[in-house]
């Protein structure tokens, strides 16, 4: 049924008139629009692993638990520093947020987390370098921290990490997109329906599903150009008649 993706943003759990009308600055203001706006590129997957088998420079995500915490000025006076003991079975680690402060409280509670960055050594001490993080209390899945990590056209108003969380619970109501393109026109360049490269763009299992749904995107984006045109050249042919 393409009615519901008109509802409007605010019909989405989690997300009030305040943070609708954020999405309706970047062009946002149906579930529908959510679901076209697609990322344009994605974070490579990075290794899940344990704190033991970090390496230096290396991107990857570990599943930890939070021990303590405290934030501390630097030098820089708009800059702070969140500072973290996290551990599994195998060691621990400090991790660092920077201008994170306001997770010092949801870290109180020494939640279990997963996060993702890379180790970076500097005067002999370790510091795992915070790039995202989920609570896994409000886990999304490693929605922000496995696999690819679609990013988003965003602004300084609505953050990536927003709009990935609103794109996931908006991700059932994709059955509902009109698919434009006949379905032998599909079949004959193995393509999917547009409801699965929809899908496939935010959340692919693979960099060549990725492209491939790019693909049929643009694809279907240039069908509907050349038909208007056609269209539009047979109105005027009409008219001259």
């Amino acid at each position: 049924d393409p009615r519901l993706l008109a509802a409007p943003m605010a019909s989405l759990p989690g997300v009030g008139k305040v943070l609708a009308g954020r999405f309706g600055a970047i062009g946002v203001h149906t579930v529908g629009d959510l679901l076209l706006h697609l990322p344009f590129r994605h974070e490579p997957p990075s290794r899940l692993c344990s704190v033991s088998a970090l390496r230096v420079g290396e991107t990857a995500t570990i599943r930890v638990r939070v021990r303590s915490c405290s934030v501390r000025g630097t030098r820089r006076r708009n800059l702070k520093i969140l500072e973290a003991v996290v551990s599994d079975d195998s060691g621990a680690v400090v991790a660092v947020w920077y201008n994170q402060g306001y997770l010092e409280e949801a870290f109180s509670e020494r939640p279990e987390v997963l996060i993702r960055g890379a180790i970076t050594r500097r005067s002999g001490a370790a510091r795992f370098v915070v790039q995202s993080h989920e609570i896994l209390s409000a886990c999304e899945g490693g929605l922000h921290t496995l696999g690819l990590v679609p990013v988003y056209p965003a602004t300084g108003d609505i953050s990536v990490r927003v709009i990935r969380g609103a794109v996931a619970k908006a991700k059932d109501l994709a059955v509902h997109l009109v698919d434009p393109v006949p379905a032998r026109m599909l079949a004959s360049r193995r393509y999917p329906a547009k409801r699965d490269a929809v899908l496939a763009c935010h959340f692919p299992a693979t960099e060549r599903e990725a492209r491939v749904a790019r693909d049929r995107l643009a694809f279907e984006e240039l069908l509907l150009l050349q038909v208007a045109l056609l269209r539009r050249r047979q109105r005027e042919q009409q008219h001259s008649a």
